[in-house]
C-alpha cells in the first residue's frame, strides 16, 4: 500500500460525511491548543459554477486537534476550511495531498503547509497576506451595471471612491506586475516547488483580478471621476478565452465583460441576458463558452427572465458539452424559475421572532406579505428598509404584512439593530445564516432580497424597479 492510500485509510476514521466515491484528494490538519468543545471541522468546495452546489465535507476533530478530509476536487481551485468560527482559504488540485498545521488562537494567520500541495499553499498564504480576500460573501459590497452585480471588498470600494482614474490604474498596474514578477522570481529560485497547474491558476488570478477591478471602476465610477473612454482600452490586453474555469475571478470577469459589451448595444432592444448569450459566441469557445452561457441562463431564470430565455435554454440543452457538466445547473434554474414564477406557491416556514415566539407564514394566509431578507451588518439592507418605513404604517392599516427575516448570526446584533433603527413589522431570525432552510428554499444568496406573496400564499410579480412607489403600487393592487 503506497503512502497516499495509507493516509487515505487513516483519514476515513475522521470523516463523518463526504462524497467518498469520487474522492481524489486528501487534506489532513492538526490544530495546536485545540478547544475540546470544537467537535467538527468542515471543508467547502465551490461547485456552484458547475451544478449550483457547494460540496461540504465534515470531519470529526480528535482530542489532539487533528482532522482530515478525503474530497473530490474537480479542477484547480480554492477551497475553504472551517474550524470553529475561523475560515482559511487553501488551494487544491486533483490528486493533491495537503498537510496543515495551525494554532487555534490564530487559525488562519498561523497556518503552515506541507505535503504534495504544501509549497503551492505556502506561496498562496504569503500572496493572500498582501492581497487578502473576504471569505464572507454577504460582507462584499455590490454595484449594479446593466444586469450584472459587481462584488467588491469594502476597503477597495472606499479606495475607488476617492481615487482619480490615472492613479488607480497606475496602482493596479503596479500590483499586477509586482505579483507576476514575484511569482516568476520564486519559480526561478525554486524551480521544482510550484506545480504547473498552480502557476497557471495564480497567473490567471492576478491578471483577471486586475482586469475585473478596472472594469468595475471604469463602469461604476465613470461619471464620478469623469473617466475618459480611453480608460477602457485596458481590455485590449485581456484575453477572454482561458481554460481556468475553476478560477472564480476569471469566471466573474467574462460575465462582467459580456454585460459591459451588451450594455454598449442596449439600443438593440434585445433582452440583455439573451444578447449576452449570443455575444458569448463571439468571444469564447469550448468549456469557457459553455460555462458562460449556462451561467447567463441560470442568472436570467433566477431573475425571473423566463420567456425570452426559453429558446436559448432549449438550444443550450441540445448543444451543450457531451458530458453535460453544466446541464444540472441550468435545468435546476429552469425548474426553480417555474416554481417561483408568479402564481406558484411560496415555500412555507416557521421561525422565532424577536420576542422568542414561533411565527409561521401560514398564519398570514389571506393577507398580502412583503417578505424581506436582510442582516444588521448589510448597509444596503438598512437603506432599503429605511426607504420602506414611511409607507408601512399606511399599508399595515389595510392588512398588508411586512415580514423581515434576518440572516444575522448574532442574535444580539439583530435585536439591537431593530431597536436602534425603529424598524416596524414582523421580525424573524433564520438560524444558520445563508445555509438556513429558509435561505435555501427561497434561494437567497445575496442581500438585500425580497418577495411579494399574495393572499393565496403564491408568489406575486415584483415591480421592475425596487422603489418605494413601485412596491407600494403592487401591494395596493394585490390588496384590492
Amino acid at each position: 500500500m503506497n503512502q497516499t492510500n495509507w493516509l487515505l485509510t487513516i483519514a476515513l476514521t475522521f470523516i463523518i460525511s463526504s462524497a467518498m466515491a469520487q474522492a481524489n484528494t486528501l487534506v489532513v490538519a492538526t490544530v495546536k491548543n485545540h478547544n475540546p468543545l470544537v467537535k467538527k471541522a468542515e471543508l467547502h468546495i465551490n461547485a456552484r459554477y458547475i451544478n449550483n452546489n457547494v460540496d461540504i465535507y465534515e470531519s470529526n476533530v480528535l482530542e489532539d486537534g487533528s482532522f482530515a478530509f478525503a474530497v473530490e476536487v474537480y479542477e484547480p481551485q480554492y477551497a475553504t476550511i472551517v474550524y470553529s468560527r475561523n475560515k482559511a482559504m487553501v488551494y487544491l488540485e486533483p490528486n493533491d495531498t495537503l498537510y496543515i498545521d495551525s494554532d487555534a488562537g490564530s487559525f488562519q494567520y498561523s497556518i503552515g503547509f506541507s505535503g504534495k500541495g504544501g509549497h503551492n499553499n505556502n506561496y498562496l498564504s504569503e500572496y493572500l497576506k498582501t492581497y487578502p480576500k473576504e471569505l464572507n460573501p454577504f460582507k462584499m459590497l455590490q454595484y449594479k451595471h446593466g444586469n450584472y452585480w459587481f462584488k467588491c471588498d469594502p476597503v477597495f470600494s472606499e479606495y475607488m471612491q476617492r481615487t482619480p482614474s490615472e492613479f488607480l490604474k497606475k496602482k493596479l498596474d503596479i500590483n499586477r506586475q509586482e505579483s507576476l514578477d514575484g511569482l516568476a522570481f520564486y519559480k526561478a529560485n525554486n524551480p521544482s516547488h510550484l506545480s504547473e497547474a498552480f502557476e497557471a491558476f495564480l497567473t490567471a488570478e492576478i491578471k483577471y483580478d486586475w482586469a475585473y477591478n478596472l472594469l468595475l471602476y471604469g463602469t461604476i465610477f465613470k461619471n464620478k471621476h469623469s473617466i475618459p473612454d480611453s480608460f477602457m482600452n485596458f481590455m485590449d490586453e485581456v484575453s477572454l478565452q482561458n481554460d481556468q474555469i475553476g478560477n472564480y475571478r476569471y469566471r466573474e470577469f467574462i460575465l462582467a465583460f459580456l454585460s459591459y459589451a451588451a450594455n454598449k448595444d442596449k439600443e438593440s432592444g434585445i433582452e440583455p441576458f439573451v444578447l449576452q448569450y449570443e455575444l458569448a459566441n463571439n468571444y469564447l469557445s469550448g468549456r469557457a463558452l459553455t460555462f458562460a452561457q449556462s451561467e447567463l441562463i441560470y442568472r436570467g431564470f433566477s431573475g425571473k427572465i423566463i420567456d425570452p430565455l426559453i429558446p436559448n435554454y432549449n438550444k443550450f440543452m441540445e448543444t451543450s458539452s457531451e458530458n453535460g457538466e453544466f446541464d444540472e445547473k441550468v435545468l435546476e434554474a429552469y425548474q426553480r424559475a417555474m416554481k417561483q414564477a408568479a402564481g406558484s406557491p411560496a415555500p412555507q416556514f416557521t421561525l422565532k421572532d424577536n420576542m422568542d415566539r414561533l411565527v409561521s407564514l401560514q398564519s398570514y394566509h389571506g393577507q398580502v406579505v412583503f417578505l424581506n431578507f436582510w442582516a444588521s451588518w448589510c448597509r444596503p439592507c438598512l437603506g432599503k428598509m429605511q426607504m420602506m418605513q414611511p409607507m408601512q404604517e399606511e399599508l399595515k392599516k389595510s392588512g398588508i404584512v411586512f415580514m423581515n427575516v434576518s440572516l444575522d448570526r448574532d442574535k444580539e446584533s439583530w435585536v439591537k439593530a431593530i431597536e436602534e433603527w425603529g424598524f416596524e413589522g414582523v421580525h424573524l431570525l433564520a438560524e444558520g445564516n445563508i445555509d438556513s432552510d429558509i435561505a435555501l428554499s427561497y434561494e437567497v444568496k445575496l442581500l438585500p432580497q425580497y418577495f411579494i406573496i399574495n393572499k393565496n400564499g403564491n408568489f406575486a410579480e415584483k415591480p421592475k424597479k425596487f422603489t418605494a412607489s413601485a412596491v407600494k403600487e403592487v401591494l395596493h393592487m394585490l390588496q384590492k
